[in-house]
């Protein structure tokens, strides 16, 4: 497939755009987190939208409304849960309880808020420009947690509790629906529905029993449920708080992979989790660091450059006085002495970022024969090693190109690795372009684009941290009692995590 001139030229007909996953070398991390943390996604932010979704829901099919009714109702309520929220954050200040920003406030304050409280058919109006506002980023996992149905449209789930909800959310769900401006003074009456409370209120208590997963479901590797992963994780968790100080996600992801009491604490005996979330976070750092590389050789283009040169910029940045090999002998050892893994990406913060980047993904490398088979599923899928081939920038892929070039000197690797991935994008992006017959338009997915040796810098790179739900995991079992934080920001179970004992 050829764009010509004419197209390259004629932004009437030719549309660049910024596109996601410009290397594409996050599929099976993705895939791995998308089964293993069910019931969270990197957007579900606040819990007790759980709740009044399925609340909202209920509602909706007892009075047998339809779609308008429903989607009016939802967005009133919603819009009415961030101005309750931001009414009782202002009003408590510095006493005001931890809880996630609520979705839409800032357009409610802009549109909505006046001096005597907020115009609730505006807020409701302008706080979301999808039609169904903020459902949809919670109902994957208001399906898989039987909040919601499955199929049949917006209909309450079989586990959805109707009690629970209604005790802290129908005084809000019913001023929503009666009222077009609400005033502070009413907001503020309101208060006991503010995202702060989720955890000392019975919706609260049913969406952590939710959120713990299903400890009674089969523990067999090869068949293992979504709904048992889940509560491994928690689980997981709950020992790790115990073992260490977990202060956020990056520091139970440093526990998961390097702490050996954690490895081998015997409460985890038996459980798939704790091997294959270590795998999986091995293989987010190597991840990342593609990520962090392709970003810097992206961002090396300054409008426009040869490829040549684009290459040989890159290397410049790598050590003229190494090869692959002698490069890769002084680095820290992936192994400490008792054979389990060791902190060695954490040993390369005295390294240029290049280097940094670099080491990581040769530590990986390494890391792939020494992992357990648990660990292997959370560190690579079965089919990235399909008929003696390795899936391009994969770790095992990586490490048959070490072992090909350990001779090759650093700077002359990084010419190979550079034009790798540049190659390695402008496939990924013409796969996922489209020609819209309709509009004329062909949709090309690239910040970068690379004509006849030329690449041109469309749009700036980027480089966000992989996924792995845990941030969003932390936070939303907080919000339900499931953990509790401390005066010195450390996580512990919660009055609302026995089930993960």
């Amino acid at each position: 497939m050829t764009v010509t001139d004419p197209g390259w030229v004629d932004t009437d007909s030719f549309r660049p755009n910024r596109g996601q996953f410009p290397i594409r070398v996050e599929q099976h991390l993705n895939r791995f987190v998308s089964f293993h943390l069910p019931g969270v996604t990197t957007v579900t932010s606040a819990t007790r939208y759980y709740a009044l979704h399925g609340l909202t829901a209920y509602v909706v099919a007892e009075e047998a409304l339809d779609e308008p009714a429903a989607v009016n109702i939802l967005r009133r309520s919603e819009a009415l849960l961030a101005y309750v929220t931001h009414v009782h954050e202002q009003e408590l200040g510095s006493e005001h309880p931890w809880s996630p920003a609520p979705h839409g406030i800032d357009k409610i304050r802009t549109h909505a808020v006046t001096a005597e409280g907020v115009d609730l058919s505006k807020a409701a109006e302008h706080y979301a420009e999808a039609k169904w506002a903020f459902l949809n980023p919670y109902r994957g996992s208001e399906m898989f947690l039987d909040i919601l149905q499955r199929s049949g449209g917006f209909k309450p789930g079989e586990r959805f509790d109707p009690a629970a909800a209604r005790s802290v959310l129908v005084p809000l769900l019913e001023t929503a629906r009666s009222q077009d401006a609400v005033s502070r003074e009413q907001a503020a009456a309101l208060s006991a529905a503010c995202l702060c409370t989720t955890s000392n209120q019975m919706d609260g208590a049913w969406l952590a029993e939710l959120l713990s997963g299903d400890k009674t479901a089969s523990t067999d590797p090869k068949n293992v449920s979504a709904g048992r992963l889940l509560w491994e994780f928690g689980h997981l968790t709950a020992v790790a708080t115990q073992v260490g100080d977990v202060t956020d996600a990056s520091a139970l992801s440093r526990l998961i992979m390097f702490d050996p009491e954690l490895a081998q604490h015997p409460a985890l005996l038996g459980q798939v989790a704790p091997e294959r979330w270590r795998g999986a976070l091995f293989r987010k750092e190597s991840v990342w660091a593609l990520r962090l590389i392709w970003h810097k050789i992206s961002n090396l283009v300054e409008g426009a450059s040869y490829v040549a040169d684009l290459m040989a910029a890159f290397a410049d940045l790598l050590p003229d006085s190494d090869t692959v090999g002698s490069f890769r002998g002084k680095l820290p050892h992936h192994l400490r002495k008792d054979g389990g893994p060791r902190e060695a990406e954490r040993e390369l913060e005295d390294r240029t970022d290049v280097e940094r980047w670099l080491g990581t993904l040769m530590l990986g490398a390494a890391r792939l024969p020494n992992l357990s088979e648990q660990e292997l599923q959370g560190f690579r899928a079965a089919r990235e090693h399909e008929a003696g081939q390795w899936d391009e920038l994969s770790p095992g892929w990586f490490q048959e190109l070490l072992e090909l070039n350990a001779d090759m000197s650093l700077r002359d690797f990084g010419v190979l690795l550079a034009r790798q991935m540049i190659n390695r994008s402008q496939r990924v992006a013409l796969g996922k372009s489209r020609f819209h017959a309709k509009t004329q338009v062909f949709s090309y997915p690239a910040r970068l684009h690379v004509r006849d040796g030329v690449a041109v810098r469309l749009f700036g790179e980027t480089a966000p941290e992989p996924a792995t739900r845990i941030p969003q995991y932390l936070s939303i079992a907080r919000q339900a009692g499931m953990f509790t934080v401390n005066n010195d920001g450390k996580f512990a179970v919660g009055k609302n995590g026995e089930r993960l004992a």
